[in-house]
């Protein structure tokens, strides 16, 4: 699949003659998207479906990139698929029909120091729901872990010796830190679970791993017991102030 990104940026340079920047960028997208069919072990280009890539974009947006950073690399996805397709490469462009993310309307989606500390403290009591999804919440805003990687947590990959989440992936693995606050919240619902090593680290109530769509069902029911008036997105959370 490389070879085949190598030979569009060389078909960039010498056909298209686009510009140096132009050339950097599309290259720097490209690469992204090779890594992230790397971890779905996605190997012959003819295995990507529409399907994939929308799964690309939603990657990029739990990963908390700005829509206009998704916006361009979707530019050079579909570029670049355009390209395999009038050169004989695929029998059909996967990335016809994509829907792109909507845009942050403005920055004052952000939370403020205020409404951050009241969204965080709006899971509370000694029970499962209110320790799990206080030490979820930490969790998420210390990390700026996507949501997929939250919500697919086991307990194994919490290391509080040095206050780290390890996740290893195919090709790649990821780390992240956390303080002693959320140190706390995570070992407070894990006792209180009983939750064993292997389990979800934040399981529904029938013990599955929470949908991204269940957590922010319980994220929006927090703000809105907030009184927070704003949008609640992913960027709002992670560009938040506390």
């Amino acid at each position: 699949m490389e070879r085949l990104v190598d030979r569009y940026l060389k078909y960039l340079r010498e056909a298209q003659k686009v510009s140096k920047n132009t050339y950097a960028s599309y290259r720097r997208d490209l690469k992204k998207l090779i890594q992230f069919f790397n971890q779905k072990e996605i190997m012959d280009i003819s295995e990507v479906e529409s399907a994939t890539i929308q799964e690309y974009l939603d990657y990029l947006k739990d990963r908390g990139y700005a829509v206009a950073t998704i916006t361009r690399n979707f530019m050079a996805v579909r570029s670049f698929f355009r390209y395999l397709y009038n050169d004989g490469h695929i029998k059909g462009n996967p990335s016809e029909w994509i829907h792109l993310p909507k845009a942050i309307s403005n920055p004052n989606t952000v939370l403020c120091k205020e409404e951050m500390e009241a969204l965080l403290k709006q899971p509370t009591g000694m029970s499962f729901k209110g320790l799990r999804d206080r030490a979820m919440l930490l969790l998420l805003y210390d990390t700026k872990i996507s949501i997929s990687e939250l919500v697919n947590l086991k307990v194994n990959e919490i290391h509080f010796s040095q206050q780290e989440v390890r996740l290893q992936g195919q090709f790649q693995n990821r780390l992240y830190t956390f303080q002693q606050e959320t140190k706390d919240a995570l070992k407070d619902h894990i006792r209180y679970a009983e939750l064993k090593e292997d389990d979800w680290l934040f399981p529904n109530r029938y013990g599955t791993p929470m949908s991204r769509q269940g957590f922010w069902k319980i994220v929006k029911n927090y703000a809105k017991e907030a009184g927070i008036k704003k949008e609640i997105t992913l960027y709002s959370i992670k560009q938040g102030e506390v």
